[in-house]
């Protein structure tokens, strides 16, 4: 998931809580499952694997950095 889908589909969420990362991890572990099988998506475990691992990397990078950003 990208930066910008990201905050388009959460900009009111308040990003300095618990709850809103696991919410956000939920969602991103989600998207992804509803893709499996489709033409041009990871095929192997190993493949699979790193893609929900890089989406949710992208998921604590962008709630670490807003929440950076709100402290200052």
């Amino acid at each position: 998931m990208s930066r910008r889908r990201i905050t388009r589909k959460h900009r009111r969420t308040h990003m300095n809580s618990l709850p809103t990362l696991k919410e956000l991890i939920q969602h991103e572990i989600a998207d992804f499952c509803a893709t499996l099988g489709s033409p041009g998506e990871p095929e192997t475990p190993e493949a699979m694997q790193r893609e929900l691992m890089m989406r949710i990397d992208n998921v604590f990078d962008f709630f670490l950095n807003n929440k950076r950003e709100q402290s200052t």
